[in-house]
């Protein structure tokens, strides 16, 4: 099992919370991941003052991924550029919010994780995308993770580390620097 920050979920469990959800699925992966929920950043000199990320998910060498967390009934509009969930539009974009984390997260681990492929995932655990969904044409399918991805969880991200390091290809960093990272997170 993965080590995950805190080690017990901090709300009241509830199987209707997509975080809830996503906790229970991301804590199944296997023992090498460390993964921290709702990490927050604060001075990283983005033009936020203080950040928050749903999910900091490491795989203990090669692959950093920040994800976003949105419940319920999602969809994309392509005409107006815009997601919704429950029809309801989602203003901050989830993906918008997801990249805003990672950049908070490069900021903050700069040195220990140059070596590092960033990248950010979208996670929509109650929601089953239709298999003729368009993601906005800026988003590959790789980093998005539906109800049917998190029911496998480790093969859903595994397609998300494989799309960074093809696009990043940086090695990864030795067992010390890996745990200093976890240190300072």
């Amino acid at each position: 099992m993965a080590t995950l920050y805190p080690q017990q979920f901090p709300k009241v469990p509830n199987p209707d919370d997509p975080e809830f959800v996503a906790y229970q699925y991301l804590k199944m992966l296997p023992d090498n991941y460390t993964v921290f929920y709702s990490k927050k950043f604060k001075g990283t000199g983005s033009w936020k003052e203080e950040g928050e990320v749903d999910f900091v998910i490491f795989d203990g060498s090669q692959t950093l991924l920040c994800m976003e967390v949105k419940g319920g009934r999602i969809s994309y509009d392509g005409e107006e550029d815009c997601w919704r969930q429950n029809d309801k539009l989602l203003a901050p974009q989830p993906d918008q919010q997801a990249a805003d984390g990672m950049r908070a997260i490069l900021k903050f681990v700069e040195r220990e994780g140059k070596d590092l492929n960033f990248g950010w995932v979208l996670g929509f655990p109650d929601c089953l995308l239709p298999e003729d969904f368009r993601p906005p044409s800026r988003i590959p399918k790789q980093v998005i993770i539906d109800q049917e991805g998190f029911t496998n969880i480790q093969l859903s991200l595994s397609r998300t580390e494989k799309y960074y390091k093809q696009n990043y290809n940086k090695p990864g960093i030795p067992t010390l620097a890996a745990k200093s990272l976890i240190g300072r997170l």
